[in-house]
């Protein structure tokens, strides 16, 4: 997978915008506040239809316009698609090759992007939702029956919440939602489970070449009710666990209430690891993403890194650098590309100033 031309307009300080990449390691560089996250940004929206940094889409419009529009061409092998967003202060839609979509199952993951960003280090010691949040972006991209489950799960939910809040529950039609509720809740844990797995099994080797050293990394999830072996074993616990939802007035357990813990040497790795340790893990979940993603779609993501080499030593930088995947696509933005200097593989360099890119020859 390869984004070839990127096209901003009124997207945040971009007036409009054009830019086109290489296959392989594309740089990013200028001073801090010129607009390279937002490059990064674009890119991003483009691939799972939200923004990595604000939680309201219309935050990326630029001040006094009507709309910002983001358009990208993306190969894979040999097909070509146009992939387009326009955002309104209140809507956006979406366009695979000038058609608008549907649903959102048919536009997420078209552009599958792994995104690096220093708020990512806030998984460490975030609200569980956070890191719900990653699980379901990452299956969302790769699995369109995760992201349909996913979006059934919520709305039971809703519903059995507000019949929960009711002042007179019909606890017939209570009985019905729960059935729902299970019907719903069993793909989304049992895919979040296997997905964390399967990272498992990828995470320490990736861990290792990064650093150069030995430890035990893992992620653990944290089901939000008693794990149980089926969907029909789920339903008696949710049926048990009725009279407290209804004292409670919402769903106390569930799928909703799901963590993932990140663990070194067995501990958790927010107050056990140092801040090194802590990037270098993260960057190496990146990276077992990105295996994992190629394997399950046999397609290759696009990495994208933002400000990557801050807090890491020369060394690290070395290192991560060296450990690109081969074939993968990787866009880095930086205010020093020293490390870069050493990096023997060719590379399309751009200096990003104040809204405006110009490619930097000799790169």
């Amino acid at each position: 997978m390869i984004v070839e031309h990127l096209e901003l307009r009124n997207f945040r300080n971009y007036d409009s915008a054009k830019i086109s990449f290489m296959p392989g390691l594309n740089v990013l560089f200028g001073a801090n506040g010129q607009g390279k996250t937002n490059l990064l940004e674009g890119l991003f929206f483009l691939s799972c239809a939200r923004s990595f940094r604000v939680s309201e889409d219309r935050q990326m419009i630029q001040d006094d316009k009507d709309a910002a529009k983001l358009s990208v061409r993306v190969r894979n092998d040999d097909r070509e698609q146009i992939l387009s967003g326009v955002i309104y202060p209140s809507q956006k839609t979406l366009s695979v090759n000038k058609r608008p979509v549907a649903k959102l199952s048919e536009f997420v993951g078209l552009l599958n992007t792994v995104l690096f960003s220093p708020l990512d280090m806030e998984l460490f010691h975030q609200a569980p939702r956070y890191c719900r949040r990653f699980v379901d972006q990452e299956l969302s991209k790769v699995s369109r029956d995760y992201l349909e489950s996913l979006r059934s799960y919520n709305g039971v939910l809703k519903e059995r919440n507000l019949v929960l809040k009711g002042e007179h529950v019909d606890m017939v039609y209570l009985s019905v939602l729960n059935t729902r509720f299970v019907q719903a809740m069993w793909p989304v844990v049992t895919g979040r489970r296997k997905f964390i797995s399967e990272l498992n099994a990828l995470l320490p080797d990736h861990y290792q070449k990064l650093t150069g050293e030995k430890h035990e990394v893992q992620l653990r999830y944290r089901p939000g009710f008693v794990w149980v072996q089926n969907a029909a074993e789920l339903e008696k616990q949710v049926e048990k666990n009725v009279q407290r939802d209804l004292t409670m007035h919402q769903s106390v357990s569930g799928a909703h209430k799901d963590d993932l813990e990140i663990l070194l040497d067995q501990h958790p790795a927010d107050g056990y690891g140092s801040q090194g340790q802590k990037r270098m893990l993260m960057l190496a979940l990146k990276l077992s993403l990105c295996s994992w993603i190629e394997a399950k779609s046999q397609k290759k993501p696009v990495l994208l890194f933002d400000d990557v080499f801050s807090e890491l030593d020369f060394r690290h930088q070395q290192q991560l650098l060296n450990c690109l995947p081969e074939g993968v696509q990787t866009l880095i933005t930086t205010t020093d590309d020293s490390a870069l200097r050493e990096y023997s593989l060719p590379c399309r360099r751009f200096v990003i100033h104040e809204g405006t890119i110009e490619e930097k020859n000799g790169g």
